[in-house]
């Protein structure tokens, strides 16, 4: 898969899907509609992310910026492996992974 898509239910919820690279990352970086969240929270799934490289680290860490500006929890969940990995070198687990 070479792109990278986002769908995001009224529940909560945003599925990305694809690969999260360099070169696939821009489109998503305010795809998040934080005024459809009926409640405080969001969660990001993960499981259908292939490749990743550092840009997918940015991706998240600008999406936590947004949700806090916005006083919305946000959390993610079934890290690719690739990714836990990338998360564990730049120290990032209290961000991603807690």
């Amino acid at each position: 898969m070479k792109g990278a898509q986002l769908i995001q239910t009224d529940d909560g919820k945003v599925s990305v899907r694809g690969d999260l690279r360099l070169d696939t990352v821009a489109n998503l970086v305010n795809q998040i509609d934080f005024g459809r969240l009926k409640a405080r929270s969001l969660r990001v799934q993960l499981s259908e992310v292939k490749e990743v490289d550092s840009a997918a680290i940015a991706l998240c860490l600008e999406w936590i910026n947004q949700a806090h500006k916005r006083k919305v929890d946000i959390s993610f969940e079934e890290i690719p492996r690739p990714m836990k990995r990338l998360v564990e070198m730049n120290r990032l687990n209290k961000l991603f992974l807690d």
